[in-house]
């Protein structure tokens, strides 16, 4: 089998990750950070695969104040594949990074002439950025999605009885209230309410207009009904 050499290419590798970095959305600032303080650790280290590094050092060279988050960050950058990472248990003993390279200028050193692992090994090399995009892009709309679903807490009975109390409205408007949007998921559309209170206010104001007009209608009623009555003798 022949043998092959990778070679990095330092501005395509990182135009890869520049644009890999800007269309994940699960990166936050201190992700940036902290890859980017381990791409220069490996760029030093004439990218060579794995690198050692200290945690001490590390969380410097990315201003991370915390070692909670470098540890989240170091986890999270593998779990999401920019990484391969061997933490140590020990503070004597350095941890273990492994740069995933997400662009390479391959040579042979040899003849490839029958070499059919070329392929597999450049397949296994290379990440496909559109495949990266659209993984991230699914993963994207299902975390929205889920989000959606458990940033709204509904509302318990007693809490709207409460609220419609205080807002000087009556039990059975809230008792309706309650029971028309729980029958229905406490949805407007296909989105989950998240303010049930101004939705609340809503109903109590066009509830209050609404009995107002009733009033009104029955006060012209009633004087139309109770009219004053004529005086036969005096009309003789």
């Amino acid at each position: 089998m022949a043998k092959r050499s990778f070679k990095i290419n330092y501005i395509l590798h990182l135009n890869r990750v520049s644009q890999m970095i800007t269309e994940d959305r699960r990166l936050k600032s201190w992700h940036v950070s902290l890859y980017y303080a381990l791409f220069h650790m490996w760029n030093a280290a004439n990218f060579n695969n794995p690198i050692m590094v200290n945690r001490s050092e590390l969380a410097k060279a990315a201003k991370l104040g915390s070692f909670n988050t470098y540890h989240k960050g170091m986890h999270q950058l593998e779990e999401w594949k920019y990484i391969i990472y061997e933490p140590s248990h020990s503070q004597f003993v350095p941890s273990v990074v492994h740069m995933c390279i997400f662009d390479t200028t391959h040579y042979t050193t040899e003849s490839t002439t029958g070499d059919s692992t070329s392929t597999t090994t450049d397949k296994q090399q290379m990440s496909p950025l559109n495949k990266r995009i659209k993984t991230t892009k699914k993963e994207e709309f299902i975390t929205k999605n889920t989000e959606s679903k458990s940033t709204f807490d509904p509302p318990k009975l007693e809490e709207v009885l409460d609220f419609f109390k205080e807002n000087n409205s009556v039990k059975r408007e809230a008792e309706l209230f309650f029971l028309h949007y729980e029958s229905i998921g406490w949805k407007s559309g296909k989105n989950y309410i998240h303010n049930w209170m101004a939705l609340a206010k809503k109903w109590i104001m066009n509830h209050s207009v609404e009995n107002e007009t009733k009033q009104l209608g029955k006060q012209a009623l009633n004087r139309l009904i109770v009219s004053p009555s004529i005086d036969h003798k005096t009309a003789y």
